[in-house]
């Protein structure tokens, strides 16, 4: 199951929330995992999605939704700037994701998705609709909840094991890694 909530860029950085950026353009297709630690709040990761210029989503989103299952990740966050990859932050523009990624993207467990899209009129009610064709989705996040600090467990805090859990599993994805200034290859290309 899925569990989603709205956020807005006026919210910040929700601790702990790896961000997840679409884009198109000349960017070679395929994912780019950066560990960014100059953002307010502490280190936190971004994966950006390169899709090749004016190609079918259906074409990549399977990459897409195998390369999140393949991090791991217990949540994320989508960007506002995602949408505009769908044609613009409109109701078709989130119909258009919704009914490519949501049918290939079926995490075990419960997966936590942030989605920014700003509270206009049709926007959400647009997106809360994605409930009745995509049965695995539910809007039962309480963003106040996540901004709480997290709780430190045995085996340390959320970002210690958001970082054991991306080093561990991102061997095994054909990716490049930006840390800082430098750029490591992993994988095969």
């Amino acid at each position: 199951m899925v569990s989603l909530e709205f956020v807005t860029e006026a919210d910040g950085v929700v601790p702990g929330f790896p961000l997840l950026r679409l884009r198109t353009g000349d960017a070679r297709p395929g994912p780019v995992l950066q560990c960014d630690g100059r953002r307010p709040g502490g280190e936190a990761f971004t994966l950006t999605w390169n899709a090749a210029h004016g190609a079918d989503p259906k074409r990549w989103v399977q990459g897409l939704a195998d390369c999140l299952s393949g991090l791991g990740w217990e949540h994320w966050r989508l960007s506002r700037d995602s949408w505009t990859l769908f044609g613009g932050l409109d109701a078709q523009a989130l119909d258009a994701f919704a009914d490519a990624f949501w049918p290939v993207y079926r995490p075990v467990g419960r997966m936590r998705v942030l989605l920014d899209i700003p509270d206009e009129p049709g926007l959400r009610d647009a997106a809360r609709a994605w409930t009745g064709r995509h049965k695995h989705l539910r809007f039962d996040l309480k963003l106040a909840e996540l901004l709480q600090p997290p709780e430190t467990e045995k085996d340390g805090s959320l970002l210690a094991r958001l970082r054991r859990a991306v080093t561990s599993n991102v061997r095994a994805l054909p990716q490049r890694i930006h840390h800082g200034h430098r750029q490591i290859r992993t994988g095969e290309d």
